[in-house]
């Protein structure tokens, strides 16, 4: 999170925590608490939240024609793990129509 804040600080950008719910994904954090997290950061950033149904790699590579950045993390699975199972990181690099950064977890 701090990096995708000083990112969007820098270019004095506004900071989209886009949350992209597949069927089988686990129930993790709230966005609510991502925002209050970013709010309280002290940094001069503006926030909002949106959240949307479906395959989490398509909704952002949607996404990305309008953005500048987009900064995703892992679940730590691992190199082989995560190659095994496809990891919306990877396949994002691959489609994405903007700059991409994957922050290990």
């Amino acid at each position: 999170m701090s990096y995708a804040l000083e990112e969007a600080r820098i270019r004095g950008a506004e900071l989209l925590l886009f949350r992209a719910i597949g069927d089988s994904s686990p129930n993790e954090r709230s966005g609510t608490a991502a925002v209050e997290e970013a709010k309280g950061s002290g940094r001069d950033v503006r926030v909002r939240e949106e959240e949307r149904r479906g395959d989490p790699v398509d909704l952002l590579v949607e996404r990305s024609a309008e953005a500048d950045l987009i900064v995703v993390g892992t679940r730590s699975l691992g190199l082989t793990a995560g190659l095994l199972r496809g990891s919306v990181g990877q396949r994002l690099t691959v489609r994405a129509r903007c700059p991409v950064v994957v922050i290990p977890g």
